[in-house]
């Protein structure tokens, strides 16, 4: 099953950017429904007892705006968030930056007691490689948040397009 938030038109483009897509698994034991987006870069499922809210966050907003992206997602038990928040938390995720928007992130994660599985299961593995003046970069900026109990946590960093398989 495929679930969309789908993004907005590019001009003078034939394409659309900015969308969430959550592929299921068919032979996935849980049942699944998409959930009301509480904004419009984030994609929230119900699969089981387990809400999961995927979202693409761009990076031309600010970080007020990133905050009200985050601040509007419901904190509920059992709540996992994964996605590009185009943030860097430094030494949480094993990263060499903390950027704006991720120093705003790590405040908000600890109100809201959320642990980023980056750290602890994939720490300092990039989530994000390219190239600029012939320099390969990277950064953590793909991340998995709960706020779940997990009995044995594994996390696979692959890369930033591959499909990923969860549960």
């Amino acid at each position: 099953m495929q679930y969309h938030v789908y993004g907005v038109p590019v001009p003078s483009a034939n394409r659309g950017s900015m969308g969430v897509t959550a592929l299921v698994s068919p032979s996935c034991p849980f049942p699944v429904s998409q959930l009301p987006s509480p904004n419009r870069y984030t994609l929230s499922l119900k699969v089981g007892s387990f809400r999961i809210h995927c979202l693409y966050v761009p990076p031309p907003l600010s970080t007020s705006e990133f905050m009200n992206v985050l601040s509007s997602i419901p904190s509920l038990p059992n709540t996992f968030i994964c996605g590009d928040f185009n943030a860097r938390l430094g030494d949480l995720t094993g990263d060499a930056l903390v950027s704006p928007r991720g120093a705003a992130m790590a405040r908000w994660l600890a109100d809201r007691s959320l642990t980023v599985l980056n750290g602890p299961l994939a720490h300092g593995i990039p989530t994000w490689v390219g190239f600029r003046d012939d320099r390969e970069m990277s950064s953590i900026i793909d991340m998995f948040l709960t706020n779940a109990s997990l009995l044995s946590p594994r996390l696979d960093i692959a890369s930033d397009l591959s499909l990923v398989k969860c549960l």
